[in-house]
């Protein structure tokens, strides 16, 4: 949700209404996190989109770093290598969920972003203990 002109998470246990919530306050609604997969080595559970059909979003977020992440790290020893060598993560959006874009764009224009997923988390060293 970006822009809104009040706080809409009273609405947030049903997505539809959210979106409403969003637009009505003048934000704009993207659903994000379309396939996020389960890393288990970090207790990491599948939170992929599955409320389908909704409507009157703005758009999705096509590319989501930590998920694309949570692709190729299966293992701690997987993590590790990756922060050393960031170069082997594909950088690219999941297929499925391009897919699906491809699925929604044949309904009508659908706006696309990227994000890196912080959050503002803060993360430690603790996260790749092995």
């Amino acid at each position: 949700m970006f822009g809104a002109e009040k706080d809409v998470a009273t609405f947030a246990h049903d997505p539809q209404t959210l979106i409403r919530a969003v637009r009505e306050a003048g934000g704009l609604a993207f659903i994000a996190h379309l396939n996020d997969p389960a890393a288990p080595a970090f207790g990491e559970t599948d939170i992929s989109w599955v409320d389908w059909p909704l409507t009157d979003f703005t758009g999705l977020e096509l590319w989501n770093g930590l998920s694309e992440l949570k692709t190729v790290i299966p293992t701690k020893l997987h993590a590790v290598f990756h922060a050393f060598f960031p170069e082997f993560i594909a950088h690219h959006p999941i297929l499925a969920t391009l897919r699906k874009w491809d699925e929604l764009l044949e309904e009508g224009r659908v706006v696309a972003i990227g994000g890196s997923d912080a959050h503002a988390n803060e993360f430690t060293s603790a996260l790749l203990n092995v």
